[in-house]
């Protein structure tokens, strides 16, 4: 005699929840990837500002070194020699 399927109604959320952990796994990836593109669109102008000002104060402290001034007037009166 074979009971019916309402008595094990288990069996059905056992399948369910194998069929939903697949799923998952397959959309698994993109949410990482949707997530980390919202990640890049909110911190990206602030990590552009800050590399840009970064950038202006290396040259900045370049420039401003004595060094550079006599490593330019040297490279600049070698240049007049030549011609």
């Amino acid at each position: 005699m074979l009971l019916p399927a309402s008595l094990f109604p288990f069996l059905h959320i056992s399948q369910t929840s194998s069929k939903l952990v697949n799923d998952s796994k397959k959309y698994k990836w993109g949410a990482k990837k949707l997530s980390m593109m919202a990640l890049y669109h909110q911190y990206a102008p602030f990590l552009l500002m800050g590399g840009i000002a970064l950038l202006c104060l290396a040259v900045i402290c370049v420039r401003s070194h004595p060094a550079y001034f006599a490593k330019t007037s040297e490279l600049y009166e070698s240049a007049n020699l030549r011609m």
